[in-house]
């Protein structure tokens, strides 16, 4: 399935505002193509017209997706041609196996952030559709993604399992700066 056995892949994975996208934006400037799970599950609820108003409709589009192709989130990534190659947001301890199963090189980067933090990025966040959580109270915050903290479907969000098992974690209540420096040291080690 791999059409470049030497490309490398770089999962991105962390809850909401631990700075996955402004991870995946510095990496896309070093030449990585970028690939958005999320964006995978929105196009396949558009395409099966199912609503994803809440949070749970979100769950529930992906365990339907799952259900039909399990390695729906990643094969794009398997089936790319590109050398380097960046997941923003990868979820599923599965997929991450799924990936280091087909692909030689891959370096899973955690960047775990206190939630008191995170809430405050999305109190200043201009992301339109994380607006429900700039209106939520830490506890709303906090709650909302407790579907994702330790979910017994391997094949689903398992935030807590992600961060465990990554290649490397990265500090990223710390600076931006900070964050894409270690990042960097990662990347060329891994090159």
């Amino acid at each position: 399935m791999p059409s470049n056995p030497n490309k490398l892949v770089v999962p991105v994975i962390g809850l909401p505002f631990s700075g996955k996208s402004e991870v995946c934006r510095h990496l896309a400037g070093q030449g990585f193509e970028v690939f958005t799970p999320s964006r995978i599950i929105r196009a396949f609820a558009e395409s099966s017209k199912l609503p994803l108003q809440s949070r749970q409709d979100y769950l529930d589009a992906h365990l339907l997706m799952n259900q039909t192709d399990p390695i729906a989130i990643i094969r794009p990534v398997l089936e790319s041609t590109a050398e380097k190659i960046c997941i923003d947001g990868l979820r599923s301890p599965f997929l991450l196996e799924e990936l280091r199963r087909h692909i030689s090189r891959v370096e899973a980067v955690a960047l775990p952030c206190p939630i008191e933090v995170r809430w405050q990025r999305a109190q200043a966040s201009g992301n339109q559709r994380a607006a429900y959580r700039r209106q939520s109270s830490l506890e709303d915050f906090r709650s909302a993604e407790e579907p994702e903290y330790r979910n017994p479907n391997r094949n689903m969000p398992n935030m807590l399992e992600m961060l465990e098992i990554a290649d490397h974690s990265i500090d990223a209540s710390q600076p931006s700066d900070a964050v894409l420096a270690a990042l960097d040291s990662i990347i060329s080690h891994a090159a």
